[in-house]
């Protein structure tokens, strides 16, 4: 009930002793279910719930036994809701968006087993508000899984580089990388698959998610080409804001593209050349 007021959110102590108040029931007193539906009927009422109710289920989930069941019931308990109720109630969308993106940033790792359950909003959902947490959701998953192996890698190689023991950091090293690997794989396909949805808010947001995980070179080399030939064929949607998200991913491609090292740039010179040649005579054509 804290959370109803947005005065008692703004104090840490009193989110710090309602997020423990929380976690002992759930790990004393096996009160998940209540806390969930707790969870929901904030989500449904306040707008400025969702980063609050992210912090106590970060702290219930990372600290209490049992706490990441919470979370993970909450999703689930979220991917129920009706498509029309979502499309019809504009706060309940907007919170459930909202809190989606805010478990993915805080607790990324517990959040990735709930997605395949949240994908039938992203297919038949009509509330392309929920379908964009989603889709910023699955991206900030992605990029933080691909964070947290590329640290690991460091550390793994850091500890041979000391220790001198190849074999089993090796092995160790590349069942993570393959787990990642196939992980990054999987989420960007998904993302790949919401390019083309129905609302150009959403297509704008797919193509807006995916420019960081470029920038980090978090998208994996197979998906790389049929990625670049996406954005430019969103170059010619009918919305603007479309045309210009499609733009910045292929822009940000080319800068942090996985092959700049052996690319030639005479080949596009001679393009931008020619394209250049083409606009002056058109400018400079009589116009009918």
């Amino acid at each position: 009930l804290y959370l109803e007021n947005p005065a008692n959110c703004r104090v840490k102590a009193i989110k710090r002793c309602a997020s423990v108040l929380v976690g002992t029931l759930v790990r004393r007193f096996g009160q998940t279910a209540n806390v969930t539906t707790a969870a929901l009927h904030l989500l449904h009422k306040y707008e400025h719930v969702p980063p609050h109710l992210a912090d106590v289920l970060e702290v219930v989930a990372t600290e209490f036994e049992g706490g990441a069941q919470v979370v993970s019931r909450t999703v689930r308990e979220l991917a129920r809701l009706d498509a029309e109720d979502l499309a019809r109630e504009g706060t309940l969308a907007k919170n459930a968006a909202a809190l989606l993106c805010e478990l993915a940033e805080r607790v990324p790792r517990l959040l990735l087993p709930s997605v395949p359950v949240l994908l039938p909003h992203l297919e038949h959902g009509e509330s392309y508000v929920l379908r964009n947490g989603i889709v910023q959701a699955i991206g900030a998953i992605a990029l933080r899984i691909f964070r947290d192996e590329q640290d690991a890698s460091q550390a793994s190689n850091h500890d041979h580089h000391n220790n001198n023991n190849s074999d089993d950091d090796e092995d160790n090293s590349g069942v993570r990388h393959g787990d990642a690997a196939a992980t990054s794989d999987t989420l960007v396909g998904v993302l790949e698959g919401r390019v083309l949805d129905v609302s150009a808010y959403s297509r704008s947001k797919v193509l807006q998610t995916l420019v960081p995980l470029v920038a980090e070179r978090a998208v994996p080399l197979r998906r790389f080409y049929p990625l670049a030939e996406l954005a430019v064929g969103r170059l010619s949607d009918k919305a603007a804001q479309v045309r210009r998200s499609a733009l910045l991913l292929l822009r940000t491609a080319v800068q942090f593209n996985p092959y700049a090292a052996t690319v030639t740039t005479s080949l596009f010179q001679r393009k931008l050349a020619q394209c250049g040649a083409i606009f002056d005579a058109i400018e400079q054509s009589p116009t009918a």
